[in-house]
């Protein structure tokens, strides 16, 4: 789009003129020219302003009514905005912010509760119990620190729970602190038979480790204050109370404060098993073995002399540090 500028012509006429100079094509210097006058043939473009590009598209624009509410709170407009922001990254991606199961699930289900422990070989895991547990405290709504503790537990008007699913692992969505427009996306693995580099031929056990919102508020200073870190050991559903989405983990103690060094967190594994929501899950977590002192091998030698096959990282090790220097998003989580 070109529009006709009077203005600028006269200023470039006056300024070739106190040059000595006449405008090209002019017989004479004092004439005016008018925006319609051809010079050579062709029509002089002396004296136009050009537009951007957006500028064009601007101009272009069609005029439109907006249709919405006249008048919104600050909390609409930005639950508003947030919707739009996971609406249109979802869409450039294939994928929304959130935790659910992904790939296929195990063969042999639905069975009830403690056949399902039998047969997943979770019975010296505390499966049964602590799925009722955790049914119960999604039941009552969920209350931070109202949890059962061990005893019997029931669910009043059940008769029997069914685990309807069983899966081997999940997609973990998160925007990245750095750039809340970003979305990361993590597959977590739980499964007894995972091909090792891509090969079918070589299976070994994968249970990956997660970071777990345990009941943190918005008060907690420290990064890992109302955090937990935990394996996975099985990812399933149940047939009552909506189905909700649950994983068997197993608990590492955490320490309060990071390593004075190296400002990473040493955690230790522990023999508590818990169950608890999928949703709770926040990301995946790198564990680095604590090795101890140069030399020390005793505890992979242990394991290794038990069996002909070789324990890995998380079977051979107690103590772990946990690898919050993974990425910097990783490190303004944790620190």
């Amino acid at each position: 789009m070109l529009l006709y500028n009077e203005e600028l012509r006269l200023e470039a006429k006056k300024e070739l003129s106190a040059r000595g100079l006449e405008e090209e094509g002019s017989e004479h210097g004092g004439d005016e020219i008018n925006a319609d006058e051809q010079v050579n043939g062709e029509e002089d473009m002396r004296g136009y302003d050009r537009l951007y590009e957006w500028e064009m598209l601007l101009e272009d624009e069609l005029d439109f009514e907006y249709l919405g509410p006249e008048v919104q709170s600050e909390e609409e407009l930005a639950e508003l905005r947030e919707k739009e922001l996971r609406e249109i990254e979802g869409r450039r991606r294939g994928v929304s912010k959130g935790v659910r199961f992904f790939g296929p699930r195990r063969r042999g289900f639905p069975q009830e509760l403690e056949d399902a422990a039998v047969k997943l070989d979770l019975a010296g895991k505390d499966f049964v119990h602590q799925t009722l547990r955790e049914l119960c405290w999604i039941k009552e709504g969920r209350r931070p620190g109202t949890k059962l503790p061990r005893g019997e537990i029931t669910l009043l008007g059940v008769e029997a729970v069914f685990v309807n699913s069983v899966y081997e692992s999940f997609e973990c969505v998160y925007a990245k602190l750095s750039d809340p427009n970003v979305l990361v996306k993590e597959i977590n693995q739980c499964t007894d038979i995972f091909a090792l580099g891509g090969n079918s031929a070589w299976k070994e056990a994968r249970h990956d480790t997660v970071l777990v919102n345990y009941n943190r508020t918005d008060d907690d200073v420290a990064t890992m204050r109302g955090r937990r870190v935990a394996r996975l050991w099985c990812l399933f559903t149940v047939d009552v109370l909506d189905s909700p989405l649950l994983a068997l983990v197993q608990w590492f103690e955490c320490r309060r404060e990071p390593k004075r060094v190296t400002q990473m967190y040493l955690v230790n594994k522990t023999d508590k098993y818990e169950v608890i929501e999928l949703s709770t899950i926040e990301r995946g977590v790198h564990l680095i073995p604590d090795f101890g002192r140069i030399g020390s091998t005793s505890a992979w030698l242990e394991l290794t002399e038990k069996g002909t096959r070789t324990a890995r990282g998380l079977d051979a090790y107690s103590k772990f540090v946990l690898n919050n220097h993974l990425d910097l998003d990783y490190f303004n989580m944790i620190y």
